[in-house]
């Protein structure tokens, strides 16, 4: 009996993202060190009273497989208790026994229920008053006694390696619950890294070493296949048998998604057409194999065969094509009415606005005529069918109206819902899309009632990424979910396909990418949990830990900023009559108080003028942890951070021109550096790096402090009270991006400079209109950072020393100024001293 389960549907009821979380418990597949280890009171001691309920869900990844679940100690009585497994393939026992003295449950449960349910509910019920225990696997009860159980107990629960104990089956487990009557500790296990576990208000409750988070799985893309072909090829999964079938018109390929295993079987006859694309269609109930061409057959004059998956016999269907040729049309078999639907796709310069539909019993192409709505002629365009409503869906794609290629196309983010019983389209909703252009793959899934999903991809890159988005039917309303997959899109038969095994709760995406000479071609299987989870959801627990730093970290603030008022209380005191003295080089109001600027550097703070600099939480510099290329990747991010973000692709294509190429090493590249991104950001509070609509961003909130985020803010403000103190701190430290000679940044810089120059010198005019010579001299001295040879700043400057007693510092900025021009220009400085003063 094959049990490869792990993911599959228990109880409706329970919230589907219970489906993508728990622990896996590495066990006798690892070495001992390396085996989990899962103490769930540890950092909370409870006492239970009158009974104690232990449940939780386990499945089995691996049959044939024989340990401890887990143990219970009661450490006042020294009596520890555990659960065996012992896993045969053909049936599962379990033994529940009192550890060193003997087997007080022998339980064999209904081998066909677990085989039909994947996943083991396992639930415990000690009555403590009646020394008793009911444990109870699925369906099935199993009672003793006799267990010198007393009325309050204080347990010590351990799930995998304990002890001396080290023969553990590998697991994996989630929603373990844990409670009495008066008490309830449920435990999601839905972690995604790290040793501590959290129960369902957050709370830190237990501790596990060597764990392995299966919610990683919901947003990491797993490649667990490929296949390559030097001659053109199919593929399809068929949720019926648990295959993959990889095809050419030499053999079949079938990979078997439970096992993992794969054998290659030849024909029993000639295969009749010729292969172009490899378009095909599964009927399950006749065990058929249908590949057809639409176009522009190549030899044989056949346009359809189908394959009998039992016999391996090829036999032809038909000769039938239609007037074009239809690069990614979006498909459907509609069993029930044995035919085959197509919508939509590119040929002869044209798009396609028709629904066709081949009949299998007339051996014919139909045009459906449909009332309602018109959908515009598009390609790259996704259908799947809702089980729910019986009907069709057609969503997105790219085109225009008049279906002439000529003409120019347009993205299209729509959804249209075709109810093939009365052959109507009504459509539900077109959203702005504001986000980098993308299409989506031929297929939808959809997940319930009111959600479907789709993979999507900027097809206008050769590197580019699928990524997954999550619909609302109702009304649009979307997200990113999953991490991305990269696919090369250089080619128009390049395609991609998402599939969703119900059986064991995954998605599949099967992409086929071809070669030059549109032949040979190379396919990939990735697999992701479902339901798959967005970056928040992986994050929940790293974006809590770091509110309970801030916390502390904000008490300490508050005692520090508290004792800090005390002594400036003090310091006044004592130089109340004490003199201002006004230190040399700084402009002196006319109340005789220097305009200072503060340039001491604080925390949680990013400089970018003049010198990169990045402090942490505690104000210490940690500039030193950027490498050349974290500093190229922080600044990218960061760059285009105030529109949409920027994509995967962007991002790789900056960073590593020369590997566009080298998918896995590029992905592998750019994983490494956005981790090691991330992990040194973890030093600062409310910085943080996400990625959200398939882009990535860099958001400051709270505490956080970045010049040029800071400046970009000013800039924007309509508030006419405007910060120039702040202004004139952020210029002074040198140029925007001084330390960066990458051409890759010389647009960004140029932007920046060319933004600060008006906003600059208006206000150092106007100041000085109103003769705020202190801060026209202020803000001139800043502005020589961004244009070094500035005239009019120059005039401003030097009148405004003047006019404040400074003219030899006025002299001195003089001569620095017709210095710097003579460098730069080639030639003498025109203008005097007393000209400009005059």
């Amino acid at each position: 009996m094959l049990r490869y389960l792990m993911f599959t549907i228990l109880f409706c009821s329970v919230s589907p993202l219970l489906y993508s979380q728990g622990l896996r418990i590495k066990g006798n597949d690892h070495l001992i060190d390396e085996r989990t280890s899962y103490s769930v009171f540890e950092t909370k001691h409870p006492v239970f009273s009158d009974k104690l309920d232990i449940s939780f869900e386990m499945a089995m990844p691996v049959p044939s497989t024989v340990g401890y679940i887990f143990r219970i100690k009661n450490e006042e009585d020294k009596y520890i208790y555990n659960l065996l497994i012992n896993d045969q393939g053909s049936s599962i026992r379990f033994k529940f026994s009192h550890e060193g003295y003997d087997v007080k449950i022998d339980a064999l449960p209904d081998p066909q229920k677990i085989q039909e349910q994947q996943w083991i509910k396992v639930y415990l019920s000690f009555d403590l008053k009646k020394d008793s225990l009911m444990l109870q696997i699925n369906d099935d009860r199993y009672y003793t006694g006799d267990l010198k159980l007393k009325d309050k107990w204080k347990p010590q629960i351990l799930f995998g390696r304990s002890d001396y104990v080290i023969d553990i089956p590998p697991f994996i487990m989630r929603n373990l619950v844990i409670s009495d009557n008066k008490q309830r500790y449920h435990f999601p296990l839905d972690e995604s890294s790290g040793e501590s576990v959290h129960n369902d208000k957050k709370e830190v409750i237990g501790n596990v070493t060597n764990p392995e988070w299966i919610i990683n799985d919901a947003y990491h893309w797993k490649m667990v296949d490929s296949y390559s072909s030097r001659t053109v090829s199919g593929t399809n999964f068929n949720p019926e048998t648990q295959e993959i079938y990889y095809f050419n018109t030499d053999s079949i390929v079938f990979h078997n998604v439970r096992t993992g295993t794969s054998h290659t079987m030849q024909y029993a006859n000639d295969c009749p057409m010729t292969l172009r694309l490899g378009t095909n269609f599964i009927d399950s109930a006749r065990k058929r194999l249908y590949v057809y061409e639409v176009f522009d057959l190549l030899a044989g004059n056949v346009s359809m065969a189908y394959l009998d998956l039992e016999t391996l016999e090829w036999t032809k269907q038909s000769s039938e094509i239609l007037p074009t040729q239809l690069h990614h049309h979006g498909n459907y078999f509609d069993a029930e009415n044995r035919r085959y639907i197509i919508f939509g796709g590119f040929g002869n310069l044209m798009y396609n606005k028709y629904f066709f539909s081949y009949n299998l019993d007339r051996d014919k192409w139909e045009t459906l005529e449909l009332t309602g709505d018109t959908i515009s002629p598009r390609y790259f365009t996704s259908m799947g069918y809702d089980r729910y409503a019986d009907c069709l869906y057609v969503f997105g794609g790219m085109g225009n109206n008049s279906g002439d290629h000529t003409v120019g196309r347009r993205y299209f983010y729509d959804l249209y819902k075709i109810d093939l019983r009365v052959n109507h389209i009504t459509k539900l909703w077109e959203i702005p899309w504001r986000d980098e252009n993308v299409v989506p793959v031929r297929n939808l899934v959809v997940a319930d009632d009111s959600t479907f999903y789709t993979l999507c991809y900027p097809e206008h890159f050769s590197n580019s990424e699928l990524r997954l988005y999550r619909f609302s039917i109702k009304d649009g309303a979307h997200q990113v979910v999953g991490d991305s997959v990269p696919i090369r899109s250089e080619k128009i038969t390049t395609n991609a396909n998402l599939y969703y095994n119900e059986a064991f709760s995954t998605l599949f995406d099967i992409q086929q990418e071809f070669e030059d000479d549109d032949i040979a071609s190379t396919t990939r299987v990735n697999r992701l949990l479902f339901p798959p989870v967005t970056l928040e959801q992986l994050s929940v627990y790293s974006a809590s830990n770091g509110q309970d730093n801030r916390m502390l970290i904000g008490i300490i603030l508050a005692v520090a900023a508290i004792l800090s008022f005390f002594g400036l209380l003090i310091l006044r005191r004592k130089r109340k009559k004490q003199q201002t003295v006004v230190q040399e080089g700084y402009p002196v109001k006319e109340s005789g108080k220097p305009v200072r600027l503060d340039t001491t550097t604080r925390a949680n703070a990013v400089y970018l003028f003049g010198e990169f600099a990045v402090y942490d939480r505690y104000n210490k510099d940690i500039t030193y942890l950027f490498s050349a290329k974290l500093k190229q990747a922080f600044l990218l991010i960061l760059q285009y951070s105030f529109d949409n973000g920027i994509s995967s692709q962007q991002f790789s294509e900056f960073l590593w021109p020369d590997k566009s190429s080298e998918k896995d090493k590029l992905k592998n590249l750019r994983g490494v550096t956005l981790n090691h991104l991330r992990k040194i950001l973890k030093e600062l509070d409310d910085i943080n790096l996400v990625h959200e609509n398939g882009m990535f961003k860099l958001l400051f909130k709270g505490s956080s402090y970045c010049d040029y985020v800071c400046l970009y803010e000013i800039m924007s403000s309509v508030n006419e009270n405007k910060d120039w103190d702040e202004v004139a701190r952020i210029i002074s430290r040198g140029k925007f991006l001084q330390t960066f000679d990458e051409p890759m940044f010389d647009h960004f810089r140029d932007i920046v400079d060319r933004k600060i120059d008006p906003f600059l010198s208006n206000r150092i005019k106007a100041e000085f209109e109103t003769e705020n010579y202190p801060m026209v001299i202020v803000l001139v001295e800043a502005f020589f950072n961004i244009d070094p040879i500035n005239e009019d700043a120059l005039h401003y400057l030097l009148i405004s020393l003047s006019k404040t007693g400074r003219e030899d510092l006025a002299k001195n900025y003089y001569a620095r100024f017709i210095s710097e021009y003579k460098v730069m220009i080639g030639e003498d400085y025109p203008r005097s001293y007393s000209d400009i003063l005059s």
